[in-house]
């Protein structure tokens, strides 16, 4: 069998390993919990203990389909650490550090990912844990079984120096996916439509919360007639510290698809002329990130934020 092949039915067998101790070994650990009698998620009341009882088949079918859901967030990570192990494998590493190294990654790894799952079903600290130590029995067992016996035959300095590298840079890219995204903000999308006429849009302009600057630039822009408010949409990801607002504003109804630069920690309001957009104020600071809105010629608008 040539080496190629080799290493891809080797990936194969850690990934599928990896998913039947730890999303397969939790879900039976919190079947078990649950007859013994302590509930391991829940939002209302909460984790805590309930009272032995048999597990109905609801039950079991939400524990089978958080395994799957958990299992989702291996595709990724689980071909990167498998890679850690091959890696290590190459620095020559003993079989007692290998194990070592492997079963901490995997450890810290499992919980991480346990924790950021478990986070929609409201799961409990204590079966965060038991996925961690799952993760460590499976570095420590099964990543073995995953990893040829024959390792080559590297200096002393090399064996001791690259596999704690290799073991920090692989901390080191799980840790930098927990930082806050850099452009973290909340985000308000108003989309206004303007039904043509000869009356002034000031006070609906004020009643809509615009801004005596906003008003004067969609007046300076020969903008007359009924402003309505068409849509809304809010967003927050991360730190909410940071706010931003879009204005849109419609002059012209019919099925279009627009894209919009998402303000930076700012407000911007978008025109619609004859010939173009027009974004007001001109120096506003934008993302790279963009928002999409869907118009329709019955006034609808459906919103997509990136």
């Amino acid at each position: 069998m040539n080496a190629t092949k080799r290493f891809f039915i080797d990936l194969a067998k850690a990934i599928g390993w990896l998913i039947l101790v730890v999303p397969g070994g939790l879900t039976i650990v919190m079947i078990l919990a649950g007859i013994v009698g302590y509930l391991p998620y829940s939002d209302r009341p909460g984790p805590g203990w309930y009272g032995p009882h048999l597990p109905s088949w609801s039950e079991v079918s939400f524990y089978l389909g958080f395994a799957v859901y958990f299992a989702y967030y291996f595709v990724f990570w689980a071909p990167l650490l498998f890679v850690f192990a091959r890696l290590l494998n190459w620095s020559g590493a003993p079989r007692w550090l290998f194990r070592t190294l492997a079963g901490l990654a995997s450890g810290v790894l499992c919980l991480v990912l346990a924790a950021a799952a478990g986070w929609y079903v409201a799961i409990s600290a204590f079966a965060v844990d038991v996925a961690g130590i799952l993760g460590i029995f499976y570095g420590v067992v099964s990543m073995v079984w995953c990893t040829p016996e024959a390792r080559p035959d590297r200096s002393a300095a090399l064996r001791w120096i690259v596999a704690p590298v290799l073991f920090v840079v692989f901390l080191g890219a799980l840790a930098y996916q927990l930082l806050p995204a850099k452009d973290a903000q909340s985000m308000d999308i108003n989309v206004l439509t303007v039904e043509p006429g000869s009356q002034s849009i000031r006070d609906d302009a004020r009643h809509l919360g615009l801004t005596d600057t906003q008003i004067t630039f969609l007046e300076s822009s020969g903008l007359h007639g009924k402003l309505r408010q068409s849509s809304q949409f809010s967003q927050s990801i991360g730190n909410t510290s940071k706010h931003a607002k879009a204005i849109v504003v419609f002059t012209t109804p019919g099925r279009d698809v627009v894209h919009f630069q998402s303000p930076k920690a700012t407000t911007v309001l978008y025109l619609q002329t004859e010939r173009q957009w027009v974004k007001f104020p001109n120096d506003a600071a934008l993302l790279k990130k963009t928002f999409t809105l869907t118009s329709n010629a019955d006034g609808g608008v459906g919103i997509q934020i990136e």
